[in-house]
């Protein structure tokens, strides 16, 4: 037995049974005076060996119970320290700002106290080592949205390859504009044939392509389907996608020496595996700030489940295949340490001050209204089963915040994945916090929120 787990173990004992223990020791004691010191020693060594069994009864049922890890999981690695160039002004957020992140990605008329988060694996949370910092940075977003020349460069860089790769002979397109809702022009193209083919667009500060197909969503490479397994382990798919990773690398002309994989739960069911190609570069960001990594280019491998892809219903399993559905290759315009600057920067809350928050309830994540956060089955997080810092942005990506994210794990579902509650506290100074969930409260009444009775 290890000595943290013996002193563990220590603070489990039944009290009663140390009263006895030292009541016994007092009387052997006196007995010792008249008798001699043997049935002392021998009274001690007896006391003692029931202690140590009990250390070893109590501990096991102790970890059975808690589930991931007994104590709270910070992670391993070499801890990140946030790059902030030039002089920008030190501000103190407020909670109204901060919550507004979350506003427009969830459900207002919902509550968001926590959200569940399901993986197979502890280590696919993705969790990266703790920041340190005096002070963290507050991005913004560039607008370097990608023009109809940009569009049509890369068209000429890899229509060859693309079409090839997808078993397209067309090679006829046309540039379109499309006038998204916030005004913004965004030109795209697509070759198609029967009922196959490449789409090249863009989305904020990328041009990327990527395949589509009527009536079958599964990709064929080499007249092959290639699948993964939901209860792969990252090696596994690594080892399994082996050949087909050398092959879609050198289809369009890339080498890149990194892999990361994603998986997105949906209503407890795997949905899909995103398996991003990258090589990495030096930037301005955490680790954690984006799902997709934050390189000039890479190429992503999505793989779906039957779920929702409307041909089957397996409705999960940890055994269900996920099958390759899309290919896509993204290019940057513009560097990401141009197109992400750093606005400000505020003093960062130290673990234990994050922790004081998330006693009292200052959480995030939603609609914050407390009287319907009240219909979530309560979850206590002042047990919290492990912590990271994540940047979290609102919609436009006008501003990303950084929080402490906190995971409670809460039990398997019911198809054997470690499940996880999630809830965030804001890692830097913000004011404002008692009015802010008194106005959500008061929002509540006012109609915006579930009907809760108080």
């Amino acid at each position: 037995m290890k000595k943290q787990e013996w002193n563990e173990g220590l603070n489990y004992l039944d009290s009663e049974l140390v009263e006895k223990y030292v009541d016994q020791k007092d009387r052997l004691r006196q007995q010792g005076k008249r008798t001699g010191g043997a049935w002392l020693r021998w009274g001690a060594i007896v006391a003692c060996l029931i202690l140590m069994v009990s250390v070893v009864i109590v501990m096991p049922m102790l970890r059975e119970n808690e589930g991931p890890g007994m104590e709270p999981y910070i992670p391993n690695g070499e801890p990140w320290s946030p790059i902030i160039h030039g002089n920008v002004s030190d501000i103190t957020l407020k909670a109204e700002e901060v919550g507004r992140v979350f506003d427009a990605k969830n459900d207002t008329l919902g509550t968001n106290q926590y959200t569940k988060i399901y993986a197979p694996d502890p280590q696919y949370l993705g969790l990266v080592p703790l920041p340190i910092a005096d002070y963290l940075p507050i991005y913004s977003s560039g607008n370097a949205i990608p023009s109809k020349n940009n569009l049509q460069n890369f068209i000429h860089e890899y229509i060859d390859a693309a079409t090839a790769f997808f078993g397209i002979s067309s090679k006829e397109y046309e540039i379109e504009n499309d006038e998204r809702w916030n005004g913004d022009t965004f030109y795209e193209a697509e070759i198609s044939e029967g009922k196959k083919g490449v789409r090249f667009t863009m989305l904020n500060n990328s041009i990327y392509f990527y395949n589509y197909s009527i009536g079958e969503d599964r990709l064929k490479i080499r007249g092959s389907m290639i699948s993964i397994l939901e209860s792969d382990t990252d090696e596994q798919i690594k080892e399994k996608l082996k050949d087909t990773i050398t092959d879609i690398c050198s289809s369009f002309g890339k080498e890149y020496t990194d892999i990361k994989i994603d998986r997105d739960y949906s209503y407890h069911q795997l949905r899909t595996i995103i398996i991003y190609l990258y090589s990495p570069e030096e930037t301005i960001f955490p680790s954690n700030f984006s799902e997709s990594p934050m390189t000039s280019s890479y190429i992503s491998l999505t793989f779906h489940t039957d779920w929702g892809s409307g041909t089957a219903y397996h409705w999960g399993g940890t055994k269900e295949e996920a099958f390759l559905t899309k290919v896509s290759l993204y290019q940057t315009v513009e560097n990401w340490s141009d197109y992400y600057t750093v606005d400000a920067k505020t003093k960062m809350l130290t673990l234990e001050e994050a922790e004081e928050l998330l006693e009292k309830g200052y959480v995030f994540g939603g609609h914050s209204c407390p009287l319907c956060m009240a219909a979530q089955p309560e979850v206590d997080f002042c047990e919290y089963s492990c912590v990271t810092v994540e940047y979290v942005s609102n919609y436009y990506e006008e501003i990303w915040i950084p929080f402490y994210a906190f995971y409670k794990y809460i039990g398997k579902n019911q198809y054997g994945i470690d499940t996880y509650a999630k809830t965030y506290v804001p890692a830097v100074q913000v004011s404002g916090y008692e009015e802010y969930f008194v106005s959500q409260k008061d929002n509540h009444r006012n109609g915006f929120g579930v009907d809760v009775i108080e």
